[in-house]
């Protein structure tokens, strides 16, 4: 569960101004696989919780990476 809130969030954060509404797919996916997990009882609810926090915080820092990347790196 951690790569998808890493991927969700990462996109999330990416396009939150280009595609408003894609934002709530993003994170009903990520919360649909987290619960799927749950239910088959491949994962205990705290570490997708866990797990879950620490792919959102890597996708937003990886978000900032990026942009950081792209405004300040790339266009000098």
């Amino acid at each position: 569960p951690c790569i998808v809130f890493c991927i969700a969030s990462f996109l999330l954060f990416t396009f939150k101004n280009d595609f408003p509404v894609v934002k709530i797919l993003f994170i009903l996916w990520a919360l649909l696989v987290s619960y799927s997990r749950i239910y088959l009882g491949a994962y205990y609810p705290s570490s997708v919780i866990i797990s879950g926090a620490t792919g959102f915080l890597a996708g937003y820092f990886g978000s900032q990476l990026y942009f950081y990347l792209k405004y300040q790196i790339l266009y000098v």
